[in-house]
C-alpha cells in the first residue's frame, strides 16, 4: 500500500510495484516529497531496471521501517540518504524466477532450459532462455546497486545473495553501509 500524507511523505508499506515506484517518483517531482517510509517485504524485481539512483533526487531521504527487502531494499538503497530504525531487518538475495506454478533461482533455471532442450521443447527452452537472461540481468544490477551504496564487494554480495540471501538486523546495515544512521522514533 501506497500512502501519502503531507507532512512526512509517504509510506510504502507493502509489495513494491514498478507502477508504486512510478508514482513515487512522480509525487516526489510534483509535491516536493522528501522523505519515504519503506516497510516492505519486497516486490518486483523489474524496479532494478528504473535506473532509481538517477532519478531519485539528493534532498530525499528514505527511511526503513520493520522490514526492507529484497526489491524494496534495491528501492530504498538509490536512496542519497538512508536511515532506519533499530528494530528494522533488511534482506536481499538472489532473483528468482516462478516457473511451473513454483519459484527458481538460476542455477536451477539453468538446468530446466537443458532439460527443455534435451526433450525438443524449443519454444519453451527459447522462453525460459529469456527469462534466464532477465533473471541474470536483475542479479547483476541488484549485486551493482548495493556496492554502489554498501562497503561490500561484488564478490561478498554475490557469495551473500546465494539462495534464501543475507538477512540483517539494522546495527548490520550501518557496519556494511546500507544506512547511514538508526533512528529512533520519538513520541509527542
Amino acid at each position: 500500500m501506497l500512502l501519502e500524507n503531507e507532512k512526512t511523505g509517504f509510506l510504502i508499506e507493502d509489495y513494491l510495484t514498478v507502477g508504486a515506484v512510478h508514482e513515487v517518483l512522480f509525487r516526489i517531482k510534483k509535491d516536493g516529497i522528501k522523505k519515504i517510509f519503506i516497510s516492505s517485504p519486497g516486490g518486483s524485481g523489474r524496479i532494478v531496471f528504473l535506473g532509481l539512483d538517477r532519478l531519485i533526487p539528493e534532498n530525499v531521504t528514505m527511511i526503513g521501517g520493520e522490514m526492507v527487502c529484497s526489491a524494496a531494499l534495491s528501492f530504498f538503497l538509490c536512496g542519497k540518504r538512508r536511515v532506519a530504525l533499530e528494530e528494522t531487518i533488511f534482506n536481499f538475495h538472489e532473483a528468482i524466477a516462478h516457473v511451473d506454478g513454483r519459484n527458481v533461482l538460476e542455477g536451477e533455471l539453468q538446468g530446466l532450459v537443458e532439460i527443455r532442450k534435451i526433450n525438443g521443447e524449443n519454444q519453451s527452452a527459447i522462453e525460459l532462455s529469456d527469462l534466464l537472461r532477465d533473471l541474470r540481468c536483475v542479479n547483476e544490477l541488484t549485486i551493482n546497486i548495493l556496492r554502489n551504496a554498501t562497503t561490500l564487494s561484488p564478490e561478498r554480495i554475490h557469495a551473500l545473495m546465494r539462495g534464501s540471501g543475507m538477512t540483517m538486523s539494522a546495527r548490520q546495515a550501518l557496519r556494511y553501509g546500507l544506512i547511514h544512521e538508526i533512528i529512533e522514533v520519538t513520541k509527542a
